[in-house]
């Protein structure tokens, strides 16, 4: 499931995964990933699962990869590999709409201030490109096997440490409300 498998082919039901990998897209006589259109009522369904996903991550501030790239490999049948790079692209384009759209708004709390704070910027540049670098020489070097295993450990350590801090943070809110319960009785 990436962009072109070493099927030969004559038709497109010869590819292993068609309606989306189709003969003779890309070269003559080899299953090639289908092309954007027409697309499947899959496609049009991860369509607007991903822009409602990646408006989410936008509000929250967060990438969302580590969700997107499950995404693409369900909702388009890309390989784990292609999916990577399509989620680090479509991580990139919302983060450059973020930054073009707060790039003039200001700070809720400090007027003079812009809303985007620069000297964070300029601390996390060099980590943020030296883990893009390792990343990429990752995904180039390991199988797409081991890139899958590592993917699914990242989740499951990001599935506990959110259940992990949902709790906490449950426990933190009833003990308020009770204290302010306690408060309010009068004695």
């Amino acid at each position: 499931m990436s962009l072109s498998t070493t099927n030969s082919c004559v038709v497109d039901r010869d590819c292993d995964d068609y309606p989306y990998f189709k003969c003779g897209v890309k070269t003559p006589g080899v299953c090639n990933h289908k092309k954007v259109f027409p697309a499947t009522r899959l496609e049009i369904g991860g369509w607007f699962a991903f822009a409602i996903f990646k408006a989410l991550c936008n509000i929250a501030g967060i990438g969302g990869g580590s969700v997107t790239v499950p995404m693409d490999m369900v909702f388009f049948h890309f390989g784990t590999k292609a999916a990577i790079a399509l989620s680090s692209f479509t991580i990139f384009v919302t983060s450059l709409a973020t930054f073009f759209l707060n790039l003039r708004s200001k700070h809720p709390e400090k007027p003079k201030m812009v809303l985007i704070d620069y000297n964070i910027v300029t601390i996390m540049m060099g980590t943020t490109l030296a883990g893009a670098q390792i990343g990429a020489m990752i995904l180039v070097t390991f199988p797409a096997l081991i890139i899958q295993i590592l993917l699914l450990l990242t989740l499951i350590i990001l599935l506990f440490a959110t259940v992990f801090e949902a709790v906490s943070l449950t426990k933190k809110e009833n003990a308020q409300k009770l204290l302010d319960a306690k408060k309010n009785i009068p004695v």
